[in-house]
């Protein structure tokens, strides 16, 4: 019974969209509706939502009232999954305080991972280049006065967290006032019921850009140094015929070098299947030829996140799981007055799981979006 009723609100949604008002903002009262799974697919076939969503969750004096907003999230949260259509899985950045890192509780996700904290030290050896870049660390900018905070990544689940692992970025390897988190990345393995192969869910957060209070040359080699970790972490711990969502603050933006060192760091990994392929969803979805299977709730917010350029959400299939985009909705982005719970859009990816297909494989095609 329970089922058929999320399907018939699943459809009812679904009519909304059609029609254009369907649209979640961060100060509805009631429970917000979100982008419909295809309802065949869903009763036929096991779905994967992610949601990444940095909460802008910096202490005070840096930024006031987050803990009011940490609240109204984790309410919202609530709220999706008392009308069962809550992400099934959520990836926070940001989440340092108390309040960020309560969301997950408070929201009723039964399994939560946080990732390194303040002490985690990363043990990679240093090159002449790192060095140099480290001799030039000022005080004046947060980047020698240690880690005062953990990475402020979580990742909140409802479907059983199997393995977590872990590692920081290289104390150095970072620039300006980002040096005074612990920033990182963190692999959760999900077991979604009615898939066999586990899922590698990844969270990152990269360094900023002109916000790290630093110059061009000091960030853009921090956020080289960062995707180098990223990429180390993921050959050691990412096994190759397993299928993943890499979610996260990448703090990209415009910036083409940014992109290409990013891709290439995901297309340079062993993968069993479509090696070398790279696919984001948000550009799949919007810029991909897809639109006419590829669902969009709230367009206005998941067109601001995709122009942003900073929110991603890469995936990959397994050797024995193939992994769909069904859609995108973006549950928390602007209220009728241009307002937001965090300077970044949350947004959600539905992804439709089922057994790969054999394939004669052979073929690489490295870096498609």
């Amino acid at each position: 019974m329970r089922s058929v009723t999320k399907a018939m609100m699943a459809i009812g949604i679904a009519a909304l969209f059609a029609l254009g008002l369907g649209s979640v903002q961060a100060e509805d009262p009631v429970a917000p509706a979100t982008i419909a799974n295809d309802v065949a697919a869903a009763e036929a076939k096991s779905t994967l939502s992610v949601m990444t969503y940095n909460v802008e969750g910096l202490p005070f004096p840096l930024r006031m009232g987050r803990s009011n907003a940490a609240h109204r999230i984790a309410d919202k949260l609530r709220m999706m999954r008392e009308a069962g259509l809550q992400p099934h899985v959520v990836v926070l950045q940001e989440a340092f305080g108390e309040a960020q890192r309560a969301i997950g509780k408070a929201a009723g996700y039964r399994y939560i991972a946080f990732g390194p904290d303040a002490a985690l030290a990363n043990t990679e050896p240093m090159t002449d280049r790192d060095r140099a870049f480290a001799a030039g660390a000022r005080f004046m900018k947060g980047e020698r006065s240690g880690k005062l905070m953990g990475s402020g990544l979580a990742i909140l689940s409802d479907y059983p967290i199997v393995a977590v692992q872990r590692a920081a970025f290289p104390a150095y390897a970072c620039a300006g006032f980002d040096c005074l988190a612990n920033k990182g990345v963190m692999l959760a393995t999900v077991q979604v019921p009615g898939v066999a192969q586990p899922v590698a869910v990844v969270a990152t957060h990269l360094n900023s850009k002109q916000a790290s209070g630093t110059s061009k040359d000091r960030w853009t080699y921090a956020f080289q140094r960062q995707v180098e970790t990223v990429g180390l972490f993921l050959k050691d711990h990412l096994a190759a015929a397993t299928p993943y969502v890499l979610a996260g603050d990448l703090n990209i933006g415009r910036s083409p070098s940014r992109t290409a060192t990013f891709e290439a760091m995901l297309a340079a990994l062993p993968r069993s299947t479509e090696a070398g392929v790279v696919r984001t969803a948000l550009r799949t979805c919007l810029d991909g030829g897809s639109t006419q299977s590829c669902l969009v709730g709230t367009p206005a917010d998941v067109r601001k996140s995709f122009q942003h350029n900073k929110d991603w959400q890469a995936f990959a299939p397994g050797a024995g799981t193939q992994v769909a985009l069904l859609g995108i909705d973006a549950p928390f982005g602007q209220d009728a007055r241009g307002r937001m719970l965090s300077d970044h859009v949350g947004y959600t990816a539905f992804y439709r799981l089922s057994a790969a297909q054999p394939t004669s494989g052979g073929e690489r095609v490295v870096a498609l979006r």
